[in-house]
């Protein structure tokens, strides 16, 4: 998902080229993906490396009065599964997979979205599924 600078939730689809995209769009301050990819978009466009995340993370902690078990106490508690891939034997069926199952997903009580596979977002958590 790419987050936008308005403090609400902006989905695009995965990947490097469609979070830049999105990036130069709608212009927020961090953009980052399931996959742990994040976008800094305040001191460099859309600057996406693990090591300068890490930097600006420590940047942001030692600008700040509080310890970082006190900053990170402050931010609410989530949950996360694992990624789960299943096999397939033939090579592009699980686009065709996708297809049909995009066309006839009803999941009672959620919202479905599907800009990059079938994500379905219930009140505190959602679930997606794609090839």
């Amino acid at each position: 998902p790419l987050y936008s600078s308005a403090a609400s939730d902006v989905y695009k689809r995965q990947g490097h080229f469609y979070i830049k995209k999105g990036i130069k769009k709608l212009n927020p301050l961090l953009a980052g993906e399931m996959s742990g990819h994040i976008f800094f978009n305040d001191k460099w466009y859309g600057f996406d490396d693990g090591i300068y995340a890490g930097l600006r993370m420590l940047e942001i902690v030692s600008n700040n009065n509080k310890t970082s078990s006190e900053i990170f106490s402050e931010l609410p508690k989530s949950y996360s599964t694992p990624e789960i891939n299943i096999p397939v034997d033939k090579d592009g069926f699980q686009h065709e997979f996708m297809e049909k199952f995009s066309c006839s997903a009803i999941i009672k009580g959620s919202e479905i979205t599907k800009i990059d596979g079938v994500r379905a977002d219930f009140e505190s958590w959602w679930g997606l599924i794609r090839a």
